[in-house]
């Protein structure tokens, strides 16, 4: 008996012999809240018609990589607490039935054994309050460079970062005491010091 479909939702489909197919493979991403599809069949013989709806619901796969949307680079001043969150890696996903399967991790590479990442979050924090002073970083400038790998599941992604440690005034001046020698009877000769021989301050 001869087969047709509706235009509700048949622009999508095709039969083919006996077999309801999709003309082009469907996206979860582009489906309705309810991720189905209803489309209306006429079967009919030389005498009789008949008309059915067939609900066509697509499931999601984790077909897509995460796209990583956070920028490459960052800036933390010293001194933050260790605790303190200074970056979360963001992305994109539109296989958002796995959205929960995403994990984070550190690439043992750089300088990646001075930071924490939340393995759910994607959140950043030092393990050490960052010293500019005193740089731990590979480079020794104060820009620490670390790669995070990204799974869904499926697939994995990386997306390197270099955070740079901004210098504060986070430290007092010091009074250093110079040694000057002064000759009897000179006391009263005009001697001018620059300060600066007396005082020091490590933020430079």
């Amino acid at each position: 008996n001869p087969v047709d479909l509706s235009s509700h939702h048949g622009n999508l489909f095709k039969i083919e012999g006996d077999n309801l197919q999709f003309k082009l493979a469907p996206e979860f991403s582009d489906m309705p809240e309810n991720n189905s599809k209803i489309v209306q069949i006429e079967a009919y013989d030389s005498s009789i018609r008949v008309t059915f709806n067939v609900t066509v619901q697509v499931k999601d796969e984790n077909d897509n990589s995460p796209t990583i949307t956070s920028p490459t680079e960052t800036d933390v001043d010293e001194a933050v607490m260790s605790t303190y969150i200074f970056f979360q890696i963001e992305y994109d996903d539109p296989d958002t039935t796995f959205n929960d399967e995403i994990r984070f991790e550190l690439v043992s590479e750089g300088d990646y054994s001075f930071f924490n990442i939340d393995e759910i979050t994607g959140s950043l924090n030092f393990i050490e309050s960052p010293d500019y002073e005193d740089p731990k970083d590979v480079g020794s400038d104060n820009v620490y460079h670390i790669t995070v790998n990204i799974k869904d599941g499926s697939h994995e992604v990386q997306h390197s970062l270099s955070i740079t440690v901004n210098n504060v005034n986070d430290l007092a001046p010091r009074l250093v005491q110079p040694s000057i020698t002064i000759n009897e009877d000179d006391s009263h000769i005009n001697r001018v010091v620059n300060v600066g021989h007396f005082i020091t301050d490590p933020d430079t």
